[in-house]
């Protein structure tokens, strides 16, 4: 592998030609299997790509050649905050400050998976709260239907009934009357 290329992908990295930047990291490491710089660098590129999966795909490689590449641990715990997947993002945090507990960059970057966590966990709260209040109006529509069926066959309306008690609440009938 040539200096010349090396040079030319670190500048296209630093001046954010992500896409540059990747192919030529990418034909290095294809070279140069075990440098774990270039597998970090191809990582950013990729990261400034938004190509997140395959970027924490690049950091995992740095860091399984280098155990303690601070700035691997941290990127992939970044990277999995770009996801959406707080959770791990969290557990990849604690790996980093693991490797340096004063590393204020996770610090701080564990602090926002945790703010991100929080509010997913809210959104879905708020979104089953909803769909449960719905569920339940359903269910009392269907159990004052079948109280105030005076007339008709009781049999039918009650199999009718039961179909949709099974088909919306995976309950039958005589489970909640």
């Amino acid at each position: 592998m040539t200096a010349t290329l090396r040079r030319s992908a670190t500048n296209a990295l630093m001046v954010k030609d992500f896409c540059k930047a990747q192919e030529l990291f990418e034909e290095i490491v294809g070279t140069a299997p075990d440098d774990y710089m270039m597998w970090f660098h191809r990582g950013q590129s990729l990261f400034g790509l938004k190509s997140y999966e395959e970027a924490i795909e690049c950091f995992h490689q740095a860091l399984a050649l280098k155990k303690d590449h601070l700035e691997s641990a941290n990127a992939i715990a970044v990277s999995y905050c770009h996801t959406g997947d707080y959770e791990k993002a969290i557990n990849q945090f604690n790996v980093t400050l693991k490797l340096n507990k004063r590393f204020t960059p996770a610090t701080k970057g564990r602090l926002v998976a945790l703010k991100g966590l929080v509010k997913q966990t809210k959104h879905k709260v708020e979104k089953n709260k909803k769909r449960i209040q719905e569920l339940e109006k359903k269910k009392q529509m269907y159990l004052n239907m079948l109280k105030k069926a005076d007339e008709g066959p009781q049999e039918e309306l009650k199999s009718r009934l039961d179909s949709l008690m099974k088909v919306v609440f995976e309950t039958p009938l005589e489970a909640v009357i």
